[in-house]
C-alpha cells in the first residue's frame, strides 16, 4: 500500500508479557529487522508485516469533521523475541482520499476537530457537546481481543485494552481488571 506521508496522528500501545496468551491464540513469529518504537509515529510499521491490519473508512463519526477518534487503520504485531504485542491506531487524515474536515490529521484525543485534544474548540462541523480534557472520562480507545475465536469479546479469557480518562488499563473480557504492564504514546508524526 502506497500512502502519501504527511503529519500523521498516531497512537501506539505496547503490551508486555503476553507470550502464553498469544501462543494459545496462534499468532506467528516473523523476525523484526528493526523493533517498533512506541513513540506515536507509525512509520516503522511500514518496515514489517503486521499480524493484523484493518482498514476503516474516515468520517464515520461526523461527515464534515476530522476527529482523533475516527481512525483509518488498526495494526497488530507480536514480536516473539521480546514477548511484546504492539497495536497501532492511525487516526484519519484529511489528505486521505475522501476524508472531509479541516486540513491535516486527526489528533489523538481531539473529538471536535480543532487540533487541540485538551480543550473544547466548538468547531461547528463537529456537533459534540464538549471535547474533554485530552482523552476524558467519557472518551476512550478500546481494543478487544477474542482469544478463543468464538466471536464474542465478553468471555473471561478475552482481553480488553482501554485508554480512558488519560489512563491505560487492561481488563479481561468480563470487565475484571488484569495486571499486565504496558506503555502508550500519543503522537504526531512528520
Amino acid at each position: 500500500m502506497t500512502r502519501r506521508r504527511s503529519r500523521r496522528g498516531a497512537i501506539c500501545i505496547a503490551i508486555l508479557a503476553l507470550l502464553s496468551l498469544l501462543a494459545t491464540a496462534g499468532i506467528g513469529n516473523p523476525a523484526l529487522a528493526q523493533p517498533i518504537s512506541v513513540d506515536g509515529d507509525l512509520s516503522d510499521w511500514d518496515m514489517i508485516t503486521p499480524h493484523g491490519l484493518a482498514n476503516d473508512p474516515c468520517n464515520e463519526l461526523f461527515s464534515l469533521c476530522k476527529s482523533g477518534f475516527d481512525f483509518t487503520r488498526v495494526l497488530v504485531y507480536y514480536d516473539q523475541p521480546t514477548d511484546t504485542l504492539f497495536f497501532g491506531i492511525d487516526p484519519m487524515d484529511v489528505v486521505d482520499a475522501g476524508c472531509q474536515g479541516a486540513p491535516g490529521p486527526g489528533v489523538p484525543g481531539d473529538a471536535d476537530g480543532d487540533d487541540n485534544p485538551c480543550s473544547d474548540g466548538n468547531v461547528a462541523e463537529c456537533p459534540i457537546n464538549e471535547d474533554q480534557e485530552c482523552v476524558g472520562v467519557d472518551e476512550q480507545y478500546l481494543l478487544k481481543i477474542d482469544t478463543n475465536f468464538d466471536g464474542d469479546f465478553t468471555d473471561s479469557v478475552d482481553v480488553r485494552v482501554v485508554y480512558r480518562g488519560n489512563m491505560l488499563r487492561f481488563e479481561l473480557g468480563d470487565g475484571t481488571p488484569f495486571a499486565w504492564s504496558g506503555d502508550i504514546r500519543l503522537g504526531m508524526a512528520g
